[in-house]
């Protein structure tokens, strides 16, 4: 239990690093840096079924990407309006939520169907739309 504690405070870090990198005019980088390693963080955790070693450092490195995107993107959108910081923050803390509960209930199904190897595929699988989603922004702005 104490090494996921210790994967709690490697967070702040990640979370103080992309703020920086995001204030500095790197958001996008940061964002797509964050989401290939939000990808990458399911070989290690699909591998933790069978090594304790692999499921913390997987776990570690989600929660670490997890919270890089999740800074990431709270200062993108308060670049949109600037003034309306307050609603901006509660539309997209009700999606951040809204999208924990979808991922809870698709890992529950993934669970039952294909055991923890499902959840691995399904957690790759976002991973992979979260990419996409990203080059697609990326091309729609240029």
């Amino acid at each position: 239990m104490g090494l996921f504690g210790l994967a709690g405070a490697a967070s702040a870090v990640a979370a103080s690093l992309a703020g920086r990198l995001a204030d500095w005019g790197g958001a996008r980088l940061t964002t797509g840096v964050c989401a290939l390693l939000l990808l990458a963080t399911w070989l290690p955790m699909g591998l933790g079924q069978h090594s304790l070693a692999l499921l913390v450092t997987g776990i570690a490195a989600f929660d670490l990407v997890v919270q890089g995107l999740h800074i990431t993107n709270q200062s993108q959108i308060y670049t949109l309006r600037p003034e309306a910081r307050a609603r901006l923050t509660s539309a997209y803390m009700t999606c951040y939520f809204v999208g924990g509960v979808a991922g809870s209930g698709l890992s529950t199904l993934a669970y039952t169907r294909g055991g923890w190897t499902g959840v691995a595929l399904l957690g790759a699988a976002l991973g992979a739309a979260t990419c996409l989603l990203w080059i697609v922004s990326l091309l729609r702005k240029r």
